[in-house]
């Protein structure tokens, strides 16, 4: 009896010993434990080591891709001019400490029109380049005498000294000759030593001309009317207005031993009491020969030079001779 209890208690033991094991048909991803089994990354859909290292290399080259491109890049707490980049940021004129493009445009008309008024006001104003004497005025000059051509003060009180003293010893203009102690020296003195003791003889001629004889000096004055009226030659243009030259001889009422050493003529008016406008006419005499040779001594050459045709020329002339 004791020896079935024991056996009983043994089976009844090993069948709950059983009970708390693997039975051999149970399987392990597919494998049964009838031996002892391996199981590899694959068996438990995993990757094995070599595969895991080759993701983790790539995705450790992202990581560090990412953070080196991350270095590159502006933070978002990073802020311009105060304004953080957390989302778009307009920044205007004010934030950089600048005008706007109005007020600019306001400024630059108002230094435009500064620039206008003065360059308008500058065109009046001498320019540097410009020179007085010689001298330039890029900084304030002092002209001297010696810079305008002429005497310094001391210079002129000198020379003023000299003619002053030089006057006192000269006759004096009001005395009208009276206070040369000796007149027949001062005459000769003058080269007028022949007309001492001379006559003035004056002569009259018909009512042309009159003859004055001083000594060996004669002066003749008359009237003479031209031969022929003013004609179309010797022809000149200036100014747009065409000139016409004539030349006119005057036979002197007298001959001059030597000839005639000065001479004038002019446009002679036929009434004096009622004088009209006179023609517009340049008058020119010639005291020499009509060959240019020599002192004339019995003709005065005068020549007209007018715009005006058709009228005759009516002179007055005056001859010096000897």
């Amino acid at each position: 009896m004791k020896l079935a209890d024991t056996a009983n208690q043994n089976a009844t033991s090993a069948i709950n010993n059983a009970e708390s094991k693997v039975p051999l048909t149970r399987r392990i991803n597919g494998k049964e434990l009838v031996n002892d089994i391996k199981l590899i990354a694959s068996d438990v859909n995993a990757y094995d080591k070599e595969e895991t290292e080759q993701l983790i290399d790539g995705v450790k080259e992202l990581a560090n891709a990412a953070n080196n491109n991350a270095d590159s890049k502006v933070p978002v707490f990073r802020t311009i001019n105060n304004k953080a980049l957390l989302t778009d940021i307009m920044l205007n004129a004010s934030d950089v400490d600048t005008y706007a493009k109005g007020e600019i445009d306001q400024q630059i008309n108002t230094v435009r029109k500064l620039a206008n008024d003065a360059n308008n006001n500058v065109n009046g104003k001498v320019p540097l380049t410009r020179t007085v004497n010689n001298k330039a005025l890029l900084t304030d000059i002092t002209l001297t005498a010696l810079d305008v051509g002429t005497y310094n003060k001391s210079e002129i009180d000198s020379r003023l000294d000299k003619v002053t003293k030089n006057a006192n010893g000269r006759l004096a203009k009001d005395e009208n000759g009276a206070d040369i102690p000796d007149k027949n020296a001062f005459v000769k003195n003058i080269g007028l030593g022949d007309l001492i003791g001379s006559k003035i003889e004056s002569q009259l001629i018909g009512q042309d001309a009159t003859i004055i004889n001083l000594g060996k000096i004669t002066q003749i004055s008359g009237v003479a009317i031209a031969g022929t009226p003013i004609k179309q030659e010797n022809t000149s243009i200036v100014g747009g207005v065409t000139y016409y030259t004539n030349y006119y001889k005057i036979r002197l009422p007298v001959s001059l031993p030597n000839g005639i050493i000065s001479c004038h003529a002019s446009i002679a008016c036929n009434n004096f009491d009622n004088q009209s406008p006179s023609h517009l006419a340049d008058v020119r005499t010639q005291r020499s020969n009509s060959d240019g040779v020599g002192l004339s001594k019995d003709t005065l050459t005068i020549s007209v030079t007018t715009p005006e045709l058709g009228w005759t020329p009516e002179f007055y002339y005056e001859v010096i001779g000897y």
